[in-house]
């Protein structure tokens, strides 16, 4: 295959390992709770990442690595494994981004310390989207998921920040995000209507719901938080069955410079996973993650800022091994993949 892929989404971390709230199907060992230097397996180094928020300055040679190409990235997030309003830069990092000509700017969100001033501040620089992790309609449903974060708070942060948007007139969609699981279900619809009387749909808001997933396989008792289902397939074997081969002929949709660049949702029709094809997740150091589990570096993929051009990066060997094995529907090699069901989540959208 002689066509390059290049990501339709750039995500890149801004803080790593600080947060102020402990959720329970987190996985990220944050400090101070757990020490800078935290024995992890998951990585290929045998250790957790730095724990760091990224320089401004790291933040904008990264971007400008990807100026030639930035009519092909279509969504940027700026988060990862820790809190965004916890950088202080957070704001000049999306000036920066936008005064390159970047679309679709966004990130998610606790909420906790989104005051007034930031969130004047957020939407000054041109913020796109920004998506509140809110677990519960009830303040003990959210509290006992997101601990050690305010819900009263967070309410009254969400909804000033809609209306100094509205004020404002900005380009910002508010998607209010429940993590659905166990604990929560019941409380959708009552969380629907109140969050849907209080979006604006003429600016792209909306309130959404995703399934708890398991981040790999690491998230602790997820069989007592995953919503049990009947009558849906639960391995990618099952899915990989029904979806059959992929039809892509990549050479045949490659542009003129031979490179491959597609929304996520038409790989998620095709039972590929739309990270591995579509998303390149940059940690605060740098260096890349393989998909958006990968919280620990699995692999020495290599850091952004040693290339030149990044489409070498996003078709460097260990890419390339994840891709031709789900092209192949060959995956249970990987360790990685057949344990993680993020990817199940998604495909199940189209069942």
């Amino acid at each position: 295959m002689n066509a390059k892929f290049f990501p339709s989404h750039l995500q890149i971390e801004t803080v790593n390992r600080i947060c102020n709230a402990r959720c329970t199907m987190c996985t990220i060992d944050f400090i101070p709770d757990k020490s800078k230097l935290v024995r992890d397996s998951n990585s290929h180094t045998g250790y957790s990442r730095e724990a760091e928020i990224m320089p401004l300055e790291r933040y904008q040679r990264i971007i400008d690595k990807f100026t030639t190409h930035k009519n092909y990235i279509k969504y940027i997030s700026l988060h990862g494994c820790g809190e965004p309003l916890l950088d202080k830069t957070l704001d000049s990092k999306i000036s920066h981004t936008k005064s390159k000509g970047f679309r679709n700017v966004g990130f998610t969100s606790n909420c906790h310390f989104l005051s007034e001033d930031l969130s004047k501040r957020l939407l000054k620089t041109g913020l796109n989207c920004i998506i509140p992790s809110i677990d519960g309609f009830k303040k003990e449903t959210h509290e006992a998921i997101r601990a050690r974060t305010d819900f009263n708070r967070i309410i009254e942060n969400v909804e000033r920040f809609i209306q100094i948007r509205d004020k404002l007139d900005s380009d910002c969609k508010v998607v209010v995000r429940m993590v659905r699981q166990q604990l929560n279900n019941d409380e959708w619809a009552d969380y629907k209507a109140y969050w849907d009387s209080r979006l604006n749909p003429s600016k792209g808001d909306s309130c959404v719901a995703f399934d708890i997933h398991n981040t790999g396989g690491k998230v602790e008792d997820y069989e007592n938080k995953r919503i049990p289902k009947e009558n849906t397939e639960d391995k990618l074997d099952d899915i990989f069955e029904r979806c059959g081969t992929p039809p892509f002929n990549f050479e045949e949709i490659a542009d003129e410079r031979g490179l491959v660049c597609i929304d996520p949702v038409e790989y998620e029709k095709q039972a590929l996973c739309p990270d591995l094809f579509t998303r390149l997740s940059i940690f605060t150091s740098g260096r890349t993650a393989l998909c958006s589990a990968d919280q620990a570096e699995y692999h020495p993929i290599g850091n952004i800022l040693d290339y030149d051009n990044p489409e070498e990066l996003f078709n460097s060997a260990i890419f390339n091994d994840y891709r031709s094995d789900w092209l192949n529907r060959n995956v249970s090699c990987k360790k990685n993949c057949t344990d993680c069901t993020i990817t199940i989540s998604r495909f199940r959208k189209h069942v």
